[in-house]
């Protein structure tokens, strides 16, 4: 299996406040494998927003066979325990899907989705779809947030990935975008 990860390349709105500089991309910038929860994006008490970050187009080569998931991975905290509800967003053709509800507490927690279906058809992923061509082609990603009162969520990364099946050798593929500026392609099957 390999692994290749990107950078998303913008912040498509400003509903969560950056830690630290100017941008929300720019402070869920950590490598899944070593996050650093000391940036991170958060969201202040009685307040519901959806944030969300561009990432760039997939390039998964002329070797796929099958695409087998759509994973959404973030992290979150919330500074008072059952007081926020917070969800991954995955945006298709301009119509945003829900992952599923998350309600974290006072220590960092890993919130993945996946999405092995194409959530606006129903129908398995192409190759197409994940690349950002044509219809029901994958747009961006964000996170939901909804907080109580005397609260606030934090989110301190997200990244993409495609996981795919190769034609010739069957080796499983996995493509990872994310808030990095480097790109890593490691076999890990």
């Amino acid at each position: 299996m390999f692994k290749s990860c990107s950078s998303p390349n913008s912040d498509i709105n400003t509903k969560f406040t950056p830690s630290e500089g100017t941008t929300i991309f720019g402070v869920l910038n950590d490598p899944p494998c070593d996050p650093d929860d000391t940036t991170y994006a958060f969201l202040d008490g009685a307040s519901a927003q959806n944030q969300d970050i561009g990432y760039p187009t997939f390039s998964l080569g002329t070797e796929v066979e099958e695409i087998l998931y759509v994973g959404l991975f973030s992290r979150f905290f919330c500074t008072v325990q059952n007081s926020t509800l917070s969800r991954n967003l995955l945006y298709v053709d301009g119509v945003r899907n829900n992952g599923r509800n998350w309600n974290p507490g006072p220590a960092w927690f890993w919130a993945p989705d996946y999405f092995p279906l194409n959530p606006n058809t129903g129908l398995p992923w192409t190759q197409d779809q994940v690349e950002g061509v044509g219809a029901d082609a994958i747009d961006y990603a964000g996170c939901r947030g909804i907080v109580e009162a005397g609260s606030q969520l934090r989110w301190s990364i997200q990244y993409l990935c495609v996981v795919h099946r190769e034609n010739e050798t069957g080796r499983i593929i996995k493509t990872i975008a994310q808030p990095i500026k480097t790109s890593i392609v490691t076999d890990i099957s």
